[in-house]
């Protein structure tokens, strides 16, 4: 929420299950571990993800990242690892085996990012969009990401992008036009 927390809900009772304050700033996104059904990844204006244990009330592990968060998704053939975007363009991905500093970092775009998705076919097939009009599509397979395609989508400033999970060449974008 803009007001710095988090909450988890149980559908059923309609009820908040627990609210979490540990940002300092407005969470932009939220994503729960793909197996580890306790862990859910939190990310902030205050520029840190968090890893919170909801089945403890230990304090949250916390990244830090360059700058303003805007998205994140788990990659989908490594459990271990979450990618984020950032304000400034910048793509960063963390280990949660080793949450000292980001695994890497790289500049996907010249303006801000704030949409990713990775197939769910092809291991390592990373799709980033931005203000600057522009889809591309990653090898993350590699100790560095490499650009392999780009494309303006002619629908303006993108603000969405998502692979289809029944086809891996399949993408959708959506932008302010």
């Amino acid at each position: 929420s803009a007001d710095q927390s988090v909450k988890v809900w149980d559908v059923t009772t309609q009820g908040c299950y627990h609210t979490f304050t540990h940002h300092s700033d407005k969470v932009q996104a939220i994503e729960w571990h793909p197996t580890q059904a306790w862990m859910l990844a939190t990310g902030s204006f205050d520029r840190t993800v968090a890893f919170v244990d909801c089945r403890a009330s230990a304090a949250p592990v916390k990244v830090p990242v360059a700058a303003d968060m805007e998205a994140m998704c788990w990659d989908p053939f490594d459990e271990n690892r979450i990618f984020c975007t950032l304000e400034n363009g910048v793509v960063t991905c963390i280990d949660i085996r080793n949450t000292s500093a980001p695994l890497f970092s790289f500049q996907a775009h010249d303006e801000t990012s704030p949409s990713l998705s990775f197939s769910h076919k092809v291991p390592g097939m990373l799709a980033t969009c931005s203000l600057d009009k522009t889809v591309k599509v990653w090898d993350t397979l590699g100790a560095v990401p490499k650009c392999v395609a780009y494309k303006s989508m002619s629908v303006g400033k993108l603000f969405s992008v998502q692979y289809y999970t029944d086809d891996p060449f399949l993408l959708a974008a959506g932008g302010d036009q």
